[in-house]
């Protein structure tokens, strides 16, 4: 709604905060299945949530799987299995402090013009796709002089933040005899993250920026394990011996890169809705880009470390107990007094 600039009105107190937000939801579905029988139990769970964030534009995404298995396939060989996966998606995740960046209650609370009703502003793109605001430059210059169109930065300033993790665990041990066993343990824990961040000219707090990162962490421990126990003098003494023996590899990765200061067709192109996706994929833009010689690589390393160990570690332990006897009464609380040593 256009608001004549030529008409002046009483002042009035209008600012309403709650303007700039909406009611959140959350939709939770969780379906399991179990099975148990002769040497083995199994179990799967799978959680899906989807939320609605109080700001506009905004939501987040989350999906858990998790899966554990037992097997006995023999007497002497146990063998456990656990996995567990999540994914973590956020789209315009609400952040606080002052500025433009989705997080409007400081500055508008501390800043804001108190006879502005924001309601007027939800239609916040003029035809020659310019934003609406209430504090223009000058009557020639419709520009924004301190505040951006809050509802323009919610729908035109987009972050978009992916996490997948994969967790991995599985140990297998074996009785052998003389009282000993070996085992054998896996741990992974594997995690990617995606960001993504498309900002719309028109702002007068930040320039169009468009920015995609991306980073992967592994880190994979096997772990090889002997240990043997037996106790002796009627079960009083105890002895337990035990070696490991470990490897890890743990790897790093990142690649970032961004757009800036791009020629205003290259602008209008990248940032308008409808071509936001020709940047992935349609060659001729991307070629005019790379001509710019504006889109740079930040930084890529990969860190790769292994590290084997020996670990070998003995206990032993005496168990005594105390011999209750028939005594008087007042002996006898002094005797509860007495503890078992081990």
């Amino acid at each position: 709604m256009e608001i004549p600039v030529h008409k002046a009105e009483p002042w009035k107190f209008r600012l309403n905060l709650h303007d700039l937000y909406r009611t959140g939801w959350t939709n939770t579905t969780n379906v399991a299945f179990s099975k148990a029988g002769k040497g083995f139990s199994t179990r799967i769970s799978f959680t899906n949530s989807d939320r609605s964030g109080i700001q506009y534009n905004s939501n987040a995404t989350r999906r858990y799987l998790t899966a554990k298995a037992t097997l006995n396939p023999k007497d002497w060989l146990k063998i456990d299995l656990d996995y567990k996966f999540t994914y973590r998606k956020n789209k315009n995740a609400a952040n606080e402090g002052y500025g433009a960046n989705r997080g409007p209650i400081c500055e508008y609370t501390q800043w804001g013009q108190t006879n502005v009703d924001l309601s007027y502003y939800k239609d916040y793109e003029r035809p020659d796709g310019s934003w609406r605001s209430w504090n223009i430059t000058d009557p020639t210059d419709l520009r924004p002089t301190f505040h951006d169109n809050p509802y323009a930065v919610m729908y035109t300033r987009n972050d978009y933040d992916t996490y997948l993790w994969n967790v991995i665990t599985g140990d297998a041990e074996a009785s052998l005899p003389l009282n000993i066993k070996a085992g054998f343990r896996f741990m992974g824990n594997i995690r990617n993250y995606h960001g993504e961040h498309k900002y719309s000219e028109g702002s007068v707090n930040y320039e169009s920026y468009y920015g995609e990162s991306q980073n992967h962490i592994t880190d994979l421990t096997f772990q090889g394990r002997l240990t043997w126990s037996d106790t002796f003098v009627e079960d009083r003494l105890g002895v337990e011996t035990a070696a490991f023996i470990e490897q890890r590899d743990y790897d790093y990765g990142v690649l970032s890169g961004n757009t800036s200061s791009f020629q205003r067709t290259i602008h209008q192109r990248l940032f308008q809705p409808q071509q936001f996706f020709r940047l992935g994929g349609g060659h001729q833009l991307y070629h005019q880009i790379q001509n710019q010689k504006r889109f740079r690589k930040r930084h890529r390393f990969i860190r790769r470390h292994l590290l084997p160990g020996f670990v070998a570690e003995e206990r032993l332990g005496f168990k005594a107990s105390f011999k209750q006897e028939q005594l008087p009464l007042r002996r006898r609380v002094r005797q509860r007094d007495a503890k078992p040593v081990h």
